[in-house]
């Protein structure tokens, strides 16, 4: 598959999986069986891509005002890896009182054979 393939695959993925669309829409992207990783607490269960793309559509249910930039993109050509270095922002609408939020994180997506066969996300969650 060639760079532009990948980059175009990558932000596609990225727009999908921010977007809270779930699975249906990352998957034509990733390889079924696409692994899932982060160091982050409040993702520690997940290891699966698609698990991880229905998470973020629930996260969807529980916020408002979303709204996400992308502050950085790279393709390591050589590694079949991109990075994707975003702000994800909104408001929580879980408690009473609503709770605007914003965070910094990093995806780095490995490509297999033209899909992405794994995805790990940077991200410092500060929830406990």
């Amino acid at each position: 598959m060639t760079s532009s393939k990948i980059t175009e695959a990558a932000e596609q993925f990225y727009f999908a999986c921010e977007n809270g669309t779930g699975w249906t829409n990352c998957k034509p992207y990733c390889h079924p069986d696409a692994t899932f990783s982060s160091e982050a607490k409040t993702l520690q269960e997940i290891d699966s891509l698609d698990h991880y793309t229905e998470w973020m559509a629930e996260v969807h249910k529980h916020m408002t005002n979303i709204s996400f930039d992308v502050e950085g993109f790279a393709h390591d050509e050589s590694r079949d890896v991109v990075l994707i270095y975003g702000i994800y922002r909104g408001v929580i609408t879980m408690s009473e009182t609503p709770q605007p939020f914003e965070t910094d994180y990093v995806y780095a997506l490995k490509f297999t054979e033209g899909k992405i066969s794994h995805v790990t996300k940077v991200w410092q969650d500060d929830f406990d």
